[in-house]
C-alpha cells in the first residue's frame, strides 16, 4: 500500500498528580505533511520543576526533529542546555520519541516505560538497537507500519496505578497490554481508546493519582474520504458537473438536502426511498438512494449535525437519525469535501426561518470544528 494512504490517528491525555496544579509530563506533537513527530517527556519528580524540565525537553526535541535534525544532535543539545539533578545525578527528563513519515516509523526511548506495540507491528520490526548518546543508553526501533497497527506510550504514572490497592505492584505493562487487546474496540478512534485507558487509571488511583500519568495512543489506518453535497447550484447548467463530482468522489458520498437529492435522482434515474426508522423527533427522516451512502434533509439536519461534532463517534454509531449519521461519518473522515449549492430557496424567505443561520454559515461552522480536529476540509460553492 502506498504510504500516502496511511493516516496516523493520534490522541493524548494526562492526569496531574493529586494536589499538583501542573503536570510533570509533557506531550508535544508536530505535523508537516505526512511527517509526524510525537515526544512524551517525563520530568524528574513532580510539580513546577518537573513540568518546566519536561516542557523544555519535549518542545526542543519535537522542534528539532521536525526540522530534520538527527537524534544525536537533539540529545547533545538537551544535555548542554538543561540541568541534571545535583542530588540524585539523574537526567533532566526521560523521553519517548515517535517519528513517522508515510509508512516508516522510528521509535526512540530513554528511561521511559517501553512502548506497548500491537502484535502486527512487531512482525514488521526492521531494526532494533541500543546505543549510547552523550552517556545515555537510548533504545531505537524502526518499523514499517500498516493499517490496523497501534502503539501506546505511557508514563510511569499509568503503570503505577493501583499500587498498594488492586495490585501490589500497580497496573503494569502486561496488564495494560492485555486490557487493550481484550477491552478496546478496534473500530473506535484513538481518542476513545485514550479516554478508556485514562478512566481505568483514575479508578485504580481512587480518584487521587499518586503520580503524573500520560497516555498517547497512535493508530495507523487507511485514509478516509467524505464528500457532502448540499444545495443545488445557482445555475442549472452546473447540475451535471455536480453529478460528475459525486460520481468521482472517493469514500463516503453524502447528499444533504431534499432539492439536492431530487436533482441527483432526476439526472441518474435512481429513486429516493424515505427511511422511516429514524429515532429522533427533531431531525427529519433520512432517505436511501443507490450509489449514495447517506441521504438526509438539508438545513435542519446540518444544524443538528454541527452540534454533534464534539462527541465521540461511538456515541453516534448506533443512532438512527440523519444528523447523527452525518456527524459520525465526518468525525471518522480525514479528507472532507463540502460542495455547497448557492441556488436560492424561496421556502427559506419566511420570517420564521430568517432567524436561522444560512447553509453556508452552517457549513463554515462545521468546517472550522473539523479543522480544529486536524482534518483536511475543503469547501466549494457552486
Amino acid at each position: 500500500m502506498r504510504h500516502v494512504d496511511i493516516v496516523l490517528d493520534v490522541a493524548r491525555l494526562q492526569l496531574n498528580k493529586y494536589g499538583e496544579e501542573l503536570c510533570g509530563d509533557t506531550i508535544e506533537m508536530a505535523r508537516a505533511g505526512d511527517h509526524t513527530v510525537i515526544v512524551l517527556a517525563d520530568g524528574l519528580g513532580s510539580g513546577v520543576k518537573a513540568s518546566i524540565l519536561s516542557i523544555l525537553t519535549a518542545k526542543m526535541a519535537c522542534t528539532m526533529l521536525k526540522h530534520g535534525e538527527e537524534l544525536d544532535s537533539v540529545i547533545q543539545c538537551l544535555a548542554h542546555t538543561l540541568p541534571v539533578c545535583k542530588v540524585r545525578r539523574l537526567a533532566y527528563s526521560t523521553f519517548t520519541i515517535v517519528s513517522t513519515r508515510g509508512s516508516s516509523m522510528y521509535l526512540a526511548e530513554y528511561d521511559n516505560p517501553p512502548a506497548i506495540i500491537s502484535e502486527g507491528l512487531r512482525t514488521r520490526l526492521l531494526l532494533s538497537r541500543q546505543r549510547e548518546i552523550e552517556g545515555k543508553a537510548v533504545k531505537e526501533r524502526f518499523f514499517e507500519i500498516s493499517p490496523g497497527d497501534w502503539i501506546l506510550l505511557v508514563s510511569d504514572g499509568v503503570l503505577h496505578a493501583g499500587i498498594g490497592g488492586v495490585w501490589n505492584l500497580g497496573w503494569g505493562l502486561e496488564r495494560v497490554f492485555a486490557y487493550v487487546k481484550s477491552n478496546l474496540n478496534p473500530h473506535d478512534t484513538a481518542a476513545e481508546w485514550a479516554w478508556d485507558l485514562m478512566h481505568v487509571v483514575e479508578k485504580l488511583y481512587g480518584g487521587k493519582p499518586g503520580d503524573d500519568a500520560s497516555v498517547v495512543v497512535l493508530r495507523a489506518r487507511q485514509r478516509r474520504h467524505c464528500l457532502v453535497l448540499t444545495g443545488p447550484p445557482a445555475d442549472r447548467k452546473d447540475d451535471a458537473r455536480l453529478l460528475q463530482i459525486l460520481d468521482g468522489a472517493p469514500g463516503w458520498k453524502i447528499i444533504a438536502g431534499g432539492s439536492t437529492s431530487n436533482m441527483v435522482s432526476r439526472l441518474t434515474g435512481e429513486k429516493i426511498e424515505v427511511d422511516l426508522s429514524s429515532d429522533s423527533s427533531r431531525v427529519p427522516p433520512m432517505g436511501r438512494m443507490r450509489g449514495v451512502d447517506l441521504v438526509t434533509e438539508g438545513l435542519i439536519t446540518l444544524r443538528h449535525a454541527a452540534e454533534k461534532l464534539d462527541v465521540f463517534p461511538r456515541e453516534l454509531r448506533a443512532k438512527r437519525d440523519g444528523a447523527s449519521q452525518l456527524a459520525f461519518r465526518l468525525l471518522l473522515s480525514d479528507d472532507i469535501h463540502f460542495v455547497v449549492g448557492t441556488a436560492r430557496n424561496p421556502a427559506l424567505d419566511s420570517e420564521d426561518l430568517a432567524q436561522f443561520p444560512s447553509r453556508s454559515q452552517i457549513i463554515a461552522r462545521m468546517a472550522e470544528k473539523l479543522r480544529e480536529q486536524g482534518k483536511a476540509v475543503t469547501v466549494d460553492f457552486v
